[in-house]
């Protein structure tokens, strides 16, 4: 039998494909079907009635867990304009976490643990 270290390691994934987009990925097979969304929506998330605001309310709740995260451990948010440059609004934050020893703006990460 999987344990849970397996089942994730196995099917949830977290991907950066674009600078402008972090996706968290999970493979549940049985949410694939409306019954079980439903089911998961009455059941496990408690709405009353599963519908597509509730969906909505998940995504907004974790959104605001990443606003939060990001907050909490100095991490930016950067909002990009619909004509900008992403990769290059990036690149210096693409550096440093490849391995580069300086956030931008001059604070050194050789003290961090």
């Amino acid at each position: 039998m999987a344990n849970y270290s397996t089942l994730l390691r196995d099917h949830v994934t977290l991907t950066c494909r674009s600078v402008d987009r972090i996706v968290l990925q999970a493979y549940a097979p049985k949410l694939q079907s409306v019954g079980w969304v439903c089911q998961f929506l009455r059941w496990q998330r408690r709405f009353p009635t599963p519908s597509s605001s509730a969906s909505a309310k998940i995504g907004d709740a974790y959104v605001r867990e990443v606003h939060r995260y990001a907050q909490a451990n100095n991490i930016p948010l950067i909002y990009f304009g619909k004509r900008d440059n992403k990769e290059e609004i990036a690149r210096p934050l693409l550096d440093v976490a490849a391995g580069g020893r300086r956030r931008p703006g001059g604070a050194d990460r050789s003290r961090d643990p």
